[in-house]
């Protein structure tokens, strides 16, 4: 049987907008989109108005059959000078959010990148914040509290990182912000199109000794709508990639994967 956890090869894609504007970026801000006309155009309204100045913008189209693509385009290129350096990419065909990222993060120039969904928005001070959590946790990765909106209300998010915790069910969100050599300590993300791949990437990092840190501050809006996984009473083939999940990390032991 194929491995669902290796990470996948690299997927074919097009450059369809760039611009360099020269200065280093302190992070890159990656998010995949498909479908996602919707809640484009706040989530990358909540990019533009970050404090943090120096920030690397990369979007990866998922070969979306919607208004994506163009909401994008005429995004970026109204907004493009507002970052360091900002990339619009295209799938040549649809890989699952984790591929879109891996696209991004192969591109990116940042030391370290903001993971952000395309039906989630940040506030202001998120990527300054994480970014001061980083370096002065020295983790690998840090992740903010979030505020649910949409369909549901509330907090997730706000456990401390422990180990014990995650190897039993992953409660924290891919919304993170990584360092780009972790990442590549890892392989990139594992290809797990149905959900449950940020879970795998964190007990990848975790395999190589390495941590994450929360930052205890509300940074970013999680949207819960009738298409997100939040809003799913359940994932297709969910018994079978906790099985993956426990074969390729024998030592989670009994508890929950997911």
């Amino acid at each position: 049987m194929t491995d669902l956890l290796a990470p996948a090869p690299p997927t074919p894609f097009g450059i369809v907008f760039s611009h360099d504007g020269g200065p280093a970026a302190a992070a890159s801000v990656v998010i995949p989109a498909w479908r996602a006309a919707p809640f484009l155009g706040e989530c990358l309204d909540s990019v533009l108005a970050q404090d943090q100045r120096d920030v690397e913008l990369i979007l990866v189209d998922d070969a979306s059959d919607d208004e994506t693509g163009r909401l994008a385009l005429d995004w970026v290129r109204s907004n493009a000078p507002r970052f360091t350096r900002a990339l619009l990419l295209r799938h040549a065909a649809r890989a699952g959010p984790a591929a879109a990222r891996d696209t991004a993060l192969r591109n990116a120039r940042g030391p370290a990148a903001l993971l952000l969904d395309a039906d989630n928005r940040l506030f202001p001070r998120c990527l300054s914040r994480l970014l001061a959590g980083l370096e002065a946790s020295g983790a690998a990765f840090v992740y903010p509290i979030l505020q649910r909106i949409g369909l549901d209300s509330g907090l997730q998010g706000f456990l401390p990182f422990d180990p014990e915790r995650l190897k039993r069910k992953n409660y924290i969100d891919t919304l993170a912000l990584v360092r780009v050599s972790a990442w590549r300590a890892v392989g990139g993300f594992p290809s797990l199109r149905e959900g449950h791949e940020d879970h795998a990437f964190w007990l990848a990092l975790l395999e190589k000794g390495l941590q994450g840190a929360l930052v205890p501050e509300i940074l970013a809006a999680y949207r819960v709508h009738p298409d997100s996984r939040t809003a799913s009473s359940a994932i297709p083939r969910r018994a079978e990639i906790d099985a993956r999940l426990s074969a390729r990390f024998p030592w989670l032991g009994e508890g929950e994967t997911g």
